[in-house]
């Protein structure tokens, strides 16, 4: 609806897909979970069944708009929206999901990796549309945070920070993804970040040389109202404040 109000879209055919009850399904299994496109985000946070199989995607949920919005809001159509303020995408990204989209050529399955084109833009095809997320299984021992900064709750991120790791028996990390929002036009993964703390202990000293490296080549977009490197150093926080967050434990 923002869409169509700012007049960025101008569609000649609205359908309404509120009857097409399979869009709707949350499945939980130890390969993974599906969740059909016209799952609300509300559907996903009062959902038991996520809060042990998908804690991260439940604890973001937490930080999107309000409960009004969040009751009328689907999985789907913040994908398909692709906002780069968005939690959903960054969520996607992360968790490596893959998306299901369906059209008159038949059904194809598209790596997240590949999903988010640019600002607003993704690979769906005019005639296609979100069916399902596939989001691999979430182990119990995983450690995870999710930090974002707003102006006022609810609003849309300024910048924001999801991550998960495994630890092995010597308490390296292994396996990390760090995402973020804030620093392109779409979610990113700062894969230098990852390199560097990968099958390493984390300390405080190692961290701050990885937030450093992870940040140097970013170039977030210019806003008259937000600098760069105001913007930088809430996203250098957030990472922080989610790696704290993974050390308690969750």
């Amino acid at each position: 609806m923002p869409v169509l109000n700012f007049r960025l879209a101008k569609p000649d055919l609205l359908i309404d897909l509120k009857k097409l009850d399979h869009l709707k399904v949350i499945e939980c299994t130890n390969t993974g979970t599906v969740l059909g496109s016209r799952v609300r985000w509300i559907d996903i946070e009062k959902n038991n069944d996520l809060t042990h199989h998908q804690p991260l995607l439940q604890k973001a949920l937490s930080y999107v708009a309000h409960y009004q919005i969040r009751n009328r809001g689907t999985l789907g159509g913040s994908l398909a929206n692709s906002d780069p303020a968005a939690e959903l995408p960054l969520i996607a990204l992360v968790l490596e999901a893959t998306i299901k989209v369906v059209g008159p050529k038949g059904v194809r399955s598209i790596n997240v990796n590949d999903f988010f084109t640019g600002f607003m833009s993704t690979s769906i095809a005019k005639d296609e549309i979100i069916s399902e997320i596939f989001v691999p299984a979430w182990p119990a021992t995983r450690r995870w945070g999710f930090e974002e900064f707003s102006r006022r709750k609810g609003d849309f991120a300024i910048a924001a920070c999801a991550l998960w790791y495994d630890l092995n028996s010597k308490d390296e990390i292994q396996n990390i993804h760090v995402g973020v929002i804030g620093a392109n036009d779409y979610p990113v993964r700062l894969s230098k970040l990852e390199k560097i703390l990968e099958h390493k202990v984390l300390t405080s000293d190692l961290l701050e040389t990885a937030i450093e490296t992870g940040l140097k080549d970013l170039n977030p977009p210019l806003d008259p109202q937000i600098s760069q490197e105001y913007r930088l150093s809430l996203i250098a926080t957030m990472i922080r404040r989610a790696f704290d967050q993974s050390m308690l434990g969750q």
